[in-house]
């Protein structure tokens, strides 16, 4: 092999180790890749995202049962802090959300915990309340559908 061949040999070997370094950092890591992946950008699970199915089933349970009676459906800030809550949640993760939050008593009525004088509320789970808090022709709620669709 002569002094040329070896040069341009160990370029081609240089440019292909580089190539590959930047296909499995850039897209073979992500879901969001030429390979596809999740409508809503998710990307499955963010790796800079301290996930903690409590506190976010916890803030969810916050901005739901804050509107008060006749309050109708969630205001537009309201949603947009729904999704800010969501964003990072991937869909395995949204069951432990699911989980976490639990069944709470809420008054479909009213939207929170407020009870009809002695009457008790019945208790409803995270879906149940987002389905009734967010009504399915709205743009917020086809988002999370998109994003959780075994659960939404």
């Amino acid at each position: 092999m002569t002094p040329q061949q070896q040069t341009y040999l160990r370029y081609g070997i240089g440019s292909t180790a580089a190539a590959l370094a930047v296909y499995f950092l850039f897209f073979k890591g992500s879901e969001n890749g030429p390979s596809g992946g999740e409508p809503t950008g998710n990307g499955g699970i963010n790796p800079g995202y301290n996930f903690d199915a409590h506190k976010v089933a916890t803030d969810l349970w916050e901005v739901l049962m804050k509107r008060g009676f006749a309050g109708a459906w969630v205001n537009s800030s309201d949603a947009e802090t729904i999704i800010e809550i969501l964003t990072p949640v991937n869909q395995d993760q949204f069951a432990q959300v699911i989980d976490a939050y639990g069944k709470l008593n809420y008054n479909p009525v009213t939207g929170d915990q407020t009870k009809f004088w002695f009457v008790d509320i019945a208790k409803y789970g995270l879906v149940a309340v987002l389905k009734e808090e967010l009504p399915t022709n709205t743009e917020v709620y086809r988002t999370l559908k998109s994003k959780f669709p075994k659960y939404l």
